[in-house]
């Protein structure tokens, strides 16, 4: 049995035995909730503890182990701006979009208010909210351990990338060894989020059941309707990476679209970018862009450039915050939206690697972070959308930069 079908099996029997059991008999069910609720919150822990060691040492070892980030000259500086302007126009897009959509979720406010009251065992709390001029001078941490112990997820990104430049900087000799510590470190991260996956049935079951019994069948088509919700999303982005390849990058459309099917059928199906590299190079071969570009910055772009993780936290993040009836105000979304596109370099390359490293910015946002466990089992078919999605902006951004004639004419 596959773990996705695994997963489904445990999220399928919590729903189905929460929204029984208030039926049968509501004093059992509530002593039933409170003995099965602590097992989610732990479960939801463990993926907590790992995430923050997890994305510092995979942002140090692909910025600072990156060889190069001292050769690849122009080719480098165009493909991150690149990147860049894309995942911030995705941004855009996901923030006009998104709340309007999930203002309609299908949740009655006697269910959203019980939820409200008993987050998975976990006080919802909003936080002080500052003015926008606060949030931006709070961007540098003074203190980047203060910021790991306070799951201040933003700063220490941003820390971690300044750190991750400096390393760029220093001689190989006192590089390589701190490269190698962080290298161990992520390695070992992601062996403990296997192991934690491994024993997500339990988990998810422990959490669905709460959610159900508190939310009743309406919690059903909370979820269909995030799925729906995240596949157009993704849908919309791809549409628009197809447009600026044609409008930006002066490729006719259907050459491109000729050319990138293979690759997004690929990845829509294997939801792997790495297994669409060879179609990717297929394609853009056929489109006779650079050698360079196909020879570099596709290889960089399926292991580092996750355009489908904006929509990914973004909708995972607001969902979740209407799932439980916590208002996330204009300041926490601009929040989110900026981690977002840090974290997007360094989702790990596993199942839900994307759901995963969300914890911490639920979390700085007063949201309740047990809602990742209800997500990760649902992940199967929004992971294939945003798979779809990472791999069209690859070859949309490849097709951009064969515009710069500077390294194009090296190629001839």
């Amino acid at each position: 049995m596959s773990p996705t079908t695994r997963l489904l099996i445990g999220l399928i029997a919590g729903l189905v035995a929460g929204a029984l059991l208030p039926t049968i008999n509501p004093d059992a069910s509530r002593l039933i909730v409170q003995a099965i609720e602590p097992v989610g919150i732990l479960w939801v822990n463990a993926i907590r503890m790992t995430v923050l060691p997890m994305v510092v040492s995979l942002l140090v070892v692909s910025i600072g182990g990156s060889r190069e980030a001292k050769s690849i000259g122009t080719l480098g500086r165009n493909a991150f701006f690149v990147c860049l302007a894309m995942l911030l126009g995705a941004a855009v897009v996901a923030v006009l979009i998104v709340p309007p959509f999930l203002s309609a979720l299908p949740l009655s406010d006697a269910s959203l208010a019980a939820l409200r009251s008993n987050a998975a065992g976990e006080p919802v709390s909003q936080g002080a909210v500052t003015g926008i001029a606060s949030w931006i001078t709070g961007l540098i941490p003074p203190n980047p351990l203060k910021s790991a112990v306070d799951g201040a997820l933003l700063q220490l990104v941003i820390f971690t990338i300044f750190f991750g430049i400096a390393l760029t900087r220093v001689s190989d000799e006192h590089r390589v060894p701190v490269i190698a510590f962080f290298r161990g470190v992520a390695d070992a991260m992601i062996v403990i989020v296997r192991w934690v996956l491994a024993i997500a049935p339990i988990g998810v079951f422990a959490l669905a059941v709460p959610l159900a019994a508190r939310a009743g069948v309406a919690a059903a088509g909370a979820l269909a309707y995030y799925i729906v919700v995240i596949g157009v999303m993704c849908l919309i982005l791809i549409a628009l990476c197809t447009v600026v390849a044609v409008t930006i990058g002066r490729v006719s459309v259907r050459a491109f679209l000729k050319a990138a099917a293979p690759a997004q059928a690929v990845a829509f199906s294997s939801r792997s970018s790495l297994a669409s590299l060879p179609a990717l190079v297929d394609g853009a071969e056929r489109l006779q862009l650079p050698k360079t570009v196909s020879a570099f910055f596709l290889p960089l772009a399926v292991a580092t450039f996750r355009l489908g993780a904006i929509p990914a936290m973004l909708v995972g993040a607001m969902f979740v915050a209407r799932l439980y009836g916590v208002e996330v105000p204009a300041p926490q979304i601009l929040g989110i939206v900026l981690t977002s596109i840090l974290l997007s370099f360094s989702v790990p390359g596993i199942p839900g690697g994307s759901i995963l490293v969300m914890a911490p910015i639920l979390a700085s946002a007063g949201i309740p972070a047990a809602g990742i466990g209800v997500l990760l089992a649902l992940d199967t078919i929004p992971d294939m959308f945003r798979t779809m999605t990472n791999v069209s902006a690859d070859f949309t951004a490849a097709a951009l930069l064969s515009r710069f004639r500077d390294y194009k004419a090296a190629d001839t």
